[in-house]
């Protein structure tokens, strides 16, 4: 070997022995499986049922996944992972979004939110690194939920029984889009807009009753999807000043709506869902739960909600076409797959980001759909290199990895698909790659 290949050959090895002895200049090891600390996550109201659940099953002994820690894997230890929804804004701000300071300790190891982080989000959490790094921060996803149109028509109130559509409200884009904006301020004027085929009317019906809009008391996935969606319709930068749906989807999800709109007492969406239940004349966005299908078809596994003043309403699901060509897609009971199959866009071009590494405030379902166009996902963030985020341990960044690595593993004993089967496979793909990029 020459003096010059030997020459080069020292300054390589230089380089690679540094790099590793430099905090983040190398991602350092995790521990051995199932050997870290217990952990706790916050954030989505939405994720609430599903964290409690896969938290259980990590630590369950009933459960033989590969990937869990009940004590019989890896180091034999059962590191708990908890879980408090405090809402998706709290959750970003915890990480230092919005300029809040930021704790990346194992008591805030997680966070689970259903507004992806936007630019300015990402690099104010980034900004708390050692090295700030654009794809330091990874948002994963784990869950797809279904966005009902909620309605409680004015006392004494029916949609006429159409045929087609059995008595339900149908709505068409447009219609959806003028009643958030605010254009549509009666009940009567949905049935005068010509968009729609349905007509209120029965004896002791007052139709002329005003649209009385109920959203989150907090920042909410609802909301925000219903932004991005209303967004595909009027592009115009006009709904409150200067500001369009699209950007008031960046601002604080529900934060602003055009007009007066009424909010519960209590935060998530499950205290809208009542809100509206118990008022006459009311509309609302909310993601499809066990008690929003109780609320609003009675549990009935046919036809609910036909000629019920309580329903979920009919959305057009071939885009801005007018309502002599409209057509409509019912959510019925039990539709919690309603989503599946649904194509995404990521700021209008079709497909998912890149990886989870990449943004997702842009993605969204299209206007025209094969069926329901009204749909959502929700995602957990996590960090890439634990050990660059000041107040983490290796202990926490171990069982973060464990977890989504359980989360996202193929079992017939736990992980994500044993709730959310109804995930594309391209969706599970790039969420068990973010999983394993997990690091310290």
């Amino acid at each position: 070997m020459g003096v010059k290949s030997r020459f080069w050959l020292t300054v390589v090895v230089g380089l690679v022995l540094a790099a590793l002895a430099t905090p983040g200049g190398a991602e350092a090891s995790l521990g051995e499986r199932c050997s870290g600390s217990s952990i706790a996550a916050q954030g989505s109201w939405l994720q609430v049922a599903d964290q409690e659940s896969l938290g259980h099953s990590f630590n369950d002994t009933e459960d033989h996944s590969p990937r869990a820690c009940s004590g019989t894997q890896g180091a034999m230890l059962e590191p708990k992972v908890s879980y408090t929804p405090t809402g998706n804004l709290s959750g970003l701000q915890s990480w230092g979004a919005g300029g809040h300071a930021a704790d990346f300790s194992a008591s805030n190891a997680l966070i689970a939110t259903d507004v992806p982080p936007n630019a300015t989000q990402r690099e104010e959490i980034v900004a708390h690194s050692s090295e700030p790094e654009w794809a330091s921060l990874e948002t994963i996803p784990v869950q797809q939920y279904t966005v009902a149109v909620i309605v409680n028509l004015p006392a004494h109130c029916k949609a006429n029984n159409d045929t087609s559509h059995r008595g339900f409200l149908a709505l068409t884009s447009r219609t959806l889009e003028k009643i958030w904006q605010g254009q549509i301020h009666n009940w009567n004027e949905i049935a005068d807009s010509g968009d729609v085929v349905e007509n209120l009317a029965e004896k002791n019906c007052d139709p002329s009753t005003p649209i009385t809009r109920v959203v989150s008391r907090d920042d909410s996935g609802s909301s925000w999807t219903l932004e991005k969606y209303l967004y595909l319709i009027d592009k115009e930068k006009n709904v409150i000043g200067s500001q369009g749906w699209r950007e008031l989807a960046e601002g604080p999800a529900g934060a602003q709506w055009p007009g007066t709109v009424t909010r519960p007492s209590e935060e998530g969406e499950e205290a809208v869902a009542s809100l509206v239940a118990a008022t006459p004349g009311s509309i609302a966005v909310v993601s499809m739960t066990p008690q929003v299908e109780e609320l609003f078809t009675g549990g009935v596994t046919r036809d609910a909600g036909e000629g019920r003043e309580r329903s979920i309403a009919l959305l057009q699901n071939n885009g801005l076409v007018g309502s002599g060509s409209a057509t409509y897609v019912k959510l019925s009971p039990h539709s919690s797959n309603a989503c599946s199959g649904v194509v995404y866009t990521n700021d209008g071009v079709l497909g998912l980001p890149a990886g989870s590494s990449s943004l997702w405030n842009g993605v969204t379902t299209k206007i025209t759909e094969s069926g329901y166009s009204l749909c959502g996902l929700s995602y957990v963030l996590a960090l890439r290199k634990y050990s660059q985020y000041p107040g983490t341990s290796e202990a926490e960044a171990t069982t973060v990895s464990d977890y989504l690595r359980f989360t996202f593993s193929i079992s017939h004993g736990g992980g994500l698909e044993q709730f959310h089967p109804d995930l594309s496979a391209q969706l599970l793909e790039e969420s068990r790659r973010g999983a394993e990029a997990i690091g310290y």
